[in-house]
């Protein structure tokens, strides 16, 4: 019995290690917004490249993309581990790799954004150049025979200009990919996709989150708010953390126990 209590408080040490982790990662994330500042690029203002109009109307807004991102993953999962599996350490292996996933994605996404300080599609909407010469002239370089302006020129919102600086990558389409790409690993293990059954029914099912996570990358696309190169290594960076968590937690989709959680944690 006291053999049994030392392992389990052992257990619990470590479990709590992992949790202080993603709370670091996290926190690390949250100041990356703040404390490093986003780059400040000079800009044409006859590039077509940023001159799409700006649109405020949002296909999947910031609070739905948190919905599908993190909640539906989160309550889908602890449905399969609490209400079919009854695998109380089913479900917090899934709910750690879910986690460290969404969170990994936002240290890189956020840091990303700040150091490349690529424009937005819609750059020049929210910036609002000035008509007035004397302004134009003030922020002007010549360079090469190109004319380069400076934020000077702007006469819109400021906070509206600097998230017009951060197109690079689709922060909505890596974080999309971080909660559903997860899930659908997680779903293709329970479900045993490659058991070389090729049942296309199962692997249907397991494959919706990442459907609905191309959805909403391609909705940036639809909305302007991104080029195809930033939707295209968001969803890389999605997956590429979705897979990196889950394989912490869990065996690869091709082994025969690819629905157990990884348990000789000690």
């Amino acid at each position: 019995m006291k053999g049994d209590g030392a392992h389990r408080l052992a257990l619990i040490r470590s479990y709590a290690l992992d949790w202080l982790s993603i709370i670091f990662l996290l926190v690390t994330a949250l100041l990356l917004t703040t404390q490093v500042p986003t780059l400040i690029r000079p800009f044409r203002l006859d590039d077509p490249s940023i001159a799409a109009p700006w649109n405020q109307s949002e296909t999947v807004p910031t609070w739905l993309l948190g919905v599908l991102s993190i909640l539906v993953p989160f309550m889908l999962q602890t449905l399969v581990a609490l209400g079919v599996r009854r695998d109380l350490h089913d479900w917090h292996h899934a709910t750690l790799g879910l986690s460290l996933s969404l969170v990994l994605t936002l240290l890189i996404t956020f840091l990303t954004k700040n150091m490349i300080g690529e424009l937005r599609p819609s750059f020049l909407a929210r910036c609002q150049p000035s008509s007035d010469i004397a302004i134009r002239k003030a922020s002007l370089t010549v360079l090469g025979g190109v004319h380069w302006y400076t934020e000077a020129v702007c006469t819109g919102d400021p906070a509206a200009i600097l998230e017009g600086r951060k197109s690079f990558f689709s922060g909505h389409t890596s974080l999309s990919f971080a909660g559903l790409a997860f899930f659908a690993f997680y779903l293709g293990g329970k479900l045993h996709v490659f058991d070389r059954t090729g049942r296309v029914a199962r692997f249907v099912l397991a494959l919706w989150p990442l459907v609905l996570a191309l959805f909403i990358g391609l909705s940036r696309l639809h909305d302007q708010w991104h080029f195809w190169q930033d939707v295209l290594v968001g969803m890389l960076v999605g997956i590429g953390t979705a897979r990196l968590a889950y394989r912490l937690y869990y065996p690869p989709l091709h082994d025969p126990l690819c629905d157990e959680p990884y348990r000789d944690r000690l």
